[in-house]
């Protein structure tokens, strides 16, 4: 799953730097700035998820963008089960 991702968001941001505008890159760097303050985790989890969604909808490929997302959950999820199994996996 994770090597799906990682394929799936190389594509998304190769795409998505092709179509970066002034407005973007300034909502991209405030999210950084965010993400950078933010002193609860769950808050710089959301801000983190807000900041990629940002940056990967440029691509313009709204079905490898909802791919993406699940295979984010999907990774999610297994580690968060590992953390709580550690014998599983």
């Amino acid at each position: 799953i994770y090597e799906m991702r990682v394929l799936v968001e190389t594509y998304l941001l190769e795409r998505a730097m092709e179509r970066l505008d002034e407005d973007v890159l300034r909502r991209l760097a405030a999210k950084a700035a965010e993400l950078d303050n933010v002193e609860e985790l769950g808050r710089g989890l959301d801000i983190r998820r807000e900041l990629y969604q940002l940056l990967y909808e440029q691509a313009g490929r709204p079905r490898a963008l909802d791919l993406a997302n699940q295979l984010r959950g999907s990774v999610g999820r297994y580690l968060l089960l590992q953390r709580v199994d550690p014998g599983h996996g």
